[in-house]
């Protein structure tokens, strides 16, 4: 393929940036959005100080970057209605990033539009939607990190700064680092890594104190998210992130060894290094759940890798293998317009529809109580806290052991009936069949969804006292 002269290659790049803000603005602007997105929402708008906001996120398992730049959207006007915007400025920023590095043209016209860059993180509101942009900027520092290593750490601290699978793919980078500076040493070149042993223990430093940041107080509820595919887990892990869902073990297992092979032979260098970047990032998710919502990571990980380590020789052989690479990328397109076009088509979530309900018998005097964490989507079209059960009356969800509906599903109906007293009733899932007595039901469905299909249900159910 005939590479475009350098005016051109900016025709196409600007170009490429318009269709994808305009594509992320269409599909943004019908997305409603989930529990999670409204978490965050909410700690930001009802805490005011960066003390107060700090505390609160502890119970998340994050550290709290995300919610400071949702804070400061919120003081500066941004409302719910268009929180897709904060994301989607975000992934703008990564898209700019992406053009200024050494990937080919016609990928850089292309990732774009895969799907955890054109859907799930600047469509879906969550601190993932971060990700992106840091690593390509981590992309355009990592090769002048021994010349020009300060841009390079600051770089890893955001990422670190993202969620808790940022410290750990953070971590380790840094670890590889201290592997080629051992390395150095043995080879006695430890005059030219003078300067990088320092920003090697600022850097650690910073980490661990990140890391005591995402410790959750002791009255935390655990959270473990995600399925668990047993030891086939890494398979599913593998082939869900770079090729699509499959349900069955021997298909997935197939796909993702086809997956590994092909990278053994695409990487022919830098295998131990990208070992070490990868290999507790896999282990994070094996032991803590596979969840489909925490692949990003490891997806741009991989965009990370054929960006820099791919093989320069150009003959058949390598042809071949950027086709496969390019194959995969244009998959992933199509996997991110299917759930863009999903999302135009249908409610992710059903809180707009049920906040309608809700406020017309919240005006009445009605008390609203809520059964479980999903409920709280419905909550940031409030100015307050509706549920007269949540904790310490506060809106958002706290992750806390003595939450008085958190183990609701664990009751039995009659049990849940007892505990609930509430005139209008909000069950944000419908996986338990939970009847109540005296009340009629309302379902405002909503579905998530992930490249080619539905990854749960969203429903919102509303039972009103009769």
């Amino acid at each position: 393929m005939k590479e475009p002269s350098k005016k051109e290659q900016q025709i196409i790049f600007a170009i490429t940036f318009l269709l994808f803000i305009a594509q992320g603005f269409f599909v943004g602007i019908h997305h409603e959005p989930w529990a999670d997105e409204a978490q965050a929402w909410l700690i930001a708008r009802d805490n005011h100080t960066l003390t107060d906001l700090i505390n609160a996120v502890r119970y998340e398992g994050t550290p709290a970057l995300w919610h400071v730049v949702v804070k400061l959207s919120q003081i500066c006007g941004l409302t719910y209605r268009f929180f897709f915007l904060l994301p989607l400025f975000f992934s703008s920023i990564g898209v700019l990033l992406l053009f200024r590095t050494k990937a080919p043209w016609y990928w850089k016209v292309f990732l774009p539009f895969t799907y955890y860059v054109a859907y799930q993180n600047t469509v879906v509101a969550r601190s993932y939607s971060m990700v992106f942009p840091i690593m390509m900027l981590l992309s355009l520092t990592y090769e002048q990190r021994k010349k020009k290593p300060l841009g390079f750490y600051v770089t890893l601290i955001l990422l670190s700064l993202t969620s808790s699978y940022g410290i750990v793919v953070s971590g380790s980078i840094l670890l590889y680092e201290y592997i080629e500076l051992i390395q150095a040493w043995m080879n006695k070149k430890s005059e030219a890594d003078k300067i990088k042993v320092h920003y090697l223990v600022i850097s650690t430093v910073i980490l661990f104190f990140i890391g005591l940041t995402v410790i959750p107080p002791a009255d935390c509820k655990t959270i473990i998210g995600g399925d668990r595919h047993g030891i086939l887990g890494i398979f599913w892990i593998l082939t869900t992130t770079f090729a699509f869902g499959i349900q069955s073990p021997v298909m997935y297992s197939i796909v993702a060894v086809a997956l590994i092979i092909f990278a053994v032979f695409y990487f022919k260098r830098k295998l131990i290094c990208i070992l070490v970047y990868v290999v507790p990032l896999l282990g994070c998710y094996f032991f803590i759940g596979d969840n489909v919502w925490h692949l990003t990571y490891l997806y741009f990980l991989g965009i990370f890798f054929v960006i820099h380590f791919r093989g320069k020789q150009e003959d058949c052989c390598f042809r071949m293998k950027e086709g496969i690479v390019f194959l995969l990328i244009v998959f992933q397109c199509v996997c991110g317009f299917t759930a863009g076009f999903m999302d135009i088509k249908k409610p992710y979530s059903g809180s707009e529809k049920a906040y309608e309900l809700i406020a017309k018998y919240r005006e009445q005097g009605a008390t609203i109580a809520a059964t479980d964490y999903l409920a709280t989507a419905v909550q940031p079209y409030f100015s307050e806290n509706i549920f007269e059960n949540h904790q310490g009356k506060e809106s958002y969800y706290i992750w806390t052991a003595h939450n008085n509906y958190s183990d609701l599903y664990n009751c039995s109906e009659e049990e849940v009936a007892e505990k609930l007293k509430g005139d209008v009733i909000v069950q944000g899932k419908n996986e338990v069949n939970i009847r109540f007595d005296g009340y009629k039901k309302y379902v405002f469905q909503g579905e998530q969804y992930y490249k080619f299909g539905s990854a749960g249900c969203l429903d919102v159910i509303i039972w009103v006292k009769q």
